[in-house]
C-alpha cells in the first residue's frame, strides 16, 4: 500500500513538473548540423568613444542565410531602448544576406557598453548580436 502511494506521488510530481516547464526557443536553426542564419562577427566593437565628439554611434550585421529555405524574420528586439533598428525585418533568400542597421544614443551611457539584439525568425529561433564598446566623457 505504501509503495502504491509513493508511486503515485512520484508520478504525480513528474507530471506536474513536465507541464510546467516552458518552451525555451534555440539559439540556432539547424539545418544538417548547421545554422539557417550566420553572421562572420556576432559582436560589432565600436572602440573607445568620446561622448563630446558623438551623441549616436552607428552600427550593422550582415546575416547570410546559408540553407536551402527561405528564413523569415520575425523581429528584432534589443536589449535598451537607447538602441534603434533602422533594418526592416523580412525574408532572407537562401545564400543571401540582409544587412542589420542601427544605431545607439549615448546619451545616457557611461564605462563599458554592451548592448543585445535578438533576431527571433522562423518562428522560434533566435540568433543573439551584440554591440560593445567603451564610453568616455
Amino acid at each position: 500500500m505504501k509503495r502504491t502511494i509513493s508511486t503515485l506521488i512520484l508520478a504525480g510530481t513528474l507530471i506536474a513538473f513536465t507541464a510546467c516547464q516552458k518552451h525555451q526557443p534555440s539559439t540556432s536553426n539547424h539545418i544538417n548540423g548547421q545554422s539557417a542564419l550566420t553572421v562572420d562577427n556576432p559582436h560589432f566593437k565600436l572602440g573607445e568613444i568620446s561622448k563630446k565628439e558623438k551623441d549616436t554611434v552607428c552600427f550593422f550585421f550582415d546575416i547570410e542565410n546559408i540553407s536551402n529555405q527561405l528564413a523569415s524574420i520575425d523581429k528584432i528586439d534589443v536589449s535598451c531602448n537607447c538602441v534603434k533598428i533602422d533594418t526592416k525585418t523580412r525574408p532572407i533568400y537562401p545564400h543571401s544576406k540582409l544587412r542589420v542597421n542601427g544605431h545607439i544614443n549615448l546619451k545616457s551611457q557611461y564605462g563599458h557598453l554592451s548592448k543585445s539584439l535578438f533576431i527571433t525568425y522562423n518562428s522560434k529561433q533566435l540568433l543573439q548580436l551584440r554591440v560593445i564598446g567603451a564610453i568616455k566623457e
